[in-house]
């Protein structure tokens, strides 16, 4: 068996890294087709698990694997960056932003600091939604899914790496079918849940540990032209992902396939005519290098452009933001990422400094977040207006998407024997409500409340909500 495991770099690698940082970009620039360019997630998702997992592997084969060792390298590849545009963000928020937005943008960047990003949108808001433009940090979701990812694989390949690679690579690819059936039930009940969460995410990781495991125990040579093709069809697969999809395609159950698919093939067909000669190309190496770094600021420069225009941004000028956020990649790349992944020291003592690093960090943004933004900044009226706009938005009374009932407790639904005036419709409706009661109580009337999320009051009619696939056959 031979354990000399991606001990070769392979410039094609970066070259679909470019790929997928690419389609990521224009597809949050909204620049047309590139329509479902978030696949290139599920592409970083492959090769991730790819390179770390089979590295994992090799190290558990060979009993080298340490966790200090493997957590300080991972440490030394992720956190420098990201702190960096932590700092960046946060400085512009003191400019740009209010201090609500400030505070949850603070909180934003705890979460990514604690690699629970993904679980914090989640609950908070939809990737597709258009309150997910302003977010500054909505990128560090996938940051989450791969750290949670590395906190339980690396154990499962210590117990199961030493076994024969035949039951190795059966365990593997019966995880990854199980997490893919997870994620294509899961579709219809809890589509945030699946688009966002380890459990249904592993799979993508799972897959190209697997190509790494069995390229590590079987000589995968094909044909020249077999080769030849496994790549033309690998990189059709990736192209025609990122076209064919869009916000309304349930996501990642069985259409992952397709980006997965054809990530695995392009790894797999290392040699041949797509991957010397294109993707082995200068300019795709280029952007395949600074790929994380671009990923991470993109995204904010993007975000602030929507917070500081007065309607929605065009796409050319959000596609200018993202070209434009190649400069501060690439010199994150130069002058951050490369000089503190050859630092110095051992595994503990990196563990510790960025541990320290961590700490003092979250320490800081923990002020702001406690601080309400740093309000101070700002006239009180201004705290005062957000107070109010937010109290407005937890109306009790309206009752939320996926609910199948109305709230009718004593609140929204009473009767002392007087007149009573009712309230019926959808959250345009819910917002007249506190004004409405106000009337119908000086005037001598009860005020009841009917009110739902998206559900127009008309009989017989509702609304089709992509993220809410059980919206309509629930509407009241």
């Amino acid at each position: 068996m031979s354990l000399n495991l991606h001990a070769n770099y392979r410039r094609d690698i970066d070259g679909l890294r470019a790929i997928a940082v690419t389609a990521v970009v224009l597809f949050h620039a909204s620049v047309y087709p590139v329509q479902s360019g978030f696949v290139g997630v599920d592409i970083f998702f492959v090769i991730s698990g790819f390179l770390i997992g089979g590295i994992v592997y090799r190290d558990v084969r060979l009993g080298t694997f340490s966790f200090v060792g493997f957590y300080a390298r991972r440490a030394r590849r992720i956190l420098p960056a990201l702190m960096a545009i932590i700092a960046a963000v946060m400085l512009a928020g003191l400019l740009f932003s209010s201090p609500a937005e400030l505070r949850q943008t603070s909180l934003g960047a705890i979460s990514a600091l604690l690699g629970w990003s993904n679980i914090l949108f989640w609950k908070q808001i939809s990737y597709f939604s258009p309150d997910a433009h302003l977010n500054p940090f909505l990128m560090t979701w996938s940051l989450g899914v791969e750290e949670q990812f590395y906190l339980f694989f690396p154990v499962l390949l210590l117990l199961i790496g030493r076994w024969r690679h035949v039951y190795v690579l059966g365990v593997i690819g019966a995880l990854c079918l199980g997490s893919l059936c997870m994620a294509q039930f899961g579709l219809g009940r809890w589509p945030a849940a699946v688009f966002y969460l380890l459990p249904t995410r592993a799979w993508e990781m799972g897959m190209g540990t697997f190509l790494a495991v069995a390229k590590s125990n079987y000589a995968l040579s094909f044909p020249r032209p077999v080769n030849h093709l496994i790549g033309w069809t690998g990189l059709f697969l990736v192209g025609l992902s990122i076209f064919i999809f869009d916000e309304h395609t349930p996501f990642p159950g069985l259409a992952a396939l397709l980006p997965v698919g054809g990530t695995l093939a392009l790894l797999l067909s290392d040699g041949s005519f797509v991957n010397r000669a294109i993707l082995s190309t200068r300019p795709f190496i280029w952007i395949g290098r600074i790929s994380y770094s671009w990923y991470l600021w993109h995204w904010p420069l993007m975000a602030f452009v929507w917070l500081c225009s007065a309607r929605a941004p065009s796409p050319l000028l959000l596609a200018g933001a993202g070209i434009v956020s190649l400069v501060p990649a690439a010199l994150s790349w130069r002058y951050i990422e490369q000089p503190f992944r050859r630092g110095s020291g051992s595994a503990p003592v990196v563990v510790t400094r960025y541990a320290g690093s961590l700490a003092l960090g979250i320490s800081v943004l923990a002020v702001v977040y406690i601080s309400n933004g740093l309000s101070q900044r700002f006239d009180p009226a201004l705290t005062l207006a957000e107070q109010v706009l937010a109290e407005g938005r937890g109306e009790p009374c309206l009752a939320n998407y996926g609910v199948a009932s109305l709230n009718l407790s004593p609140r929204c639904v009473h009767d002392t024997g007087r007149p009573r005036v009712a309230l019926l419709g959808d959250s345009h409706a819910s917002a007249l409500a506190a004004s409405l009661s106000h009337m119908a109580d000086r005037a001598g009337f009860d005020f009841v409340q009917f009110t739902k999320s998206s559900c127009p009051p008309l009989l017989g009619t509702t609304r089709l909500m992509p993220t809410h696939p059980g919206h309509a056959v629930r509407g009241v």
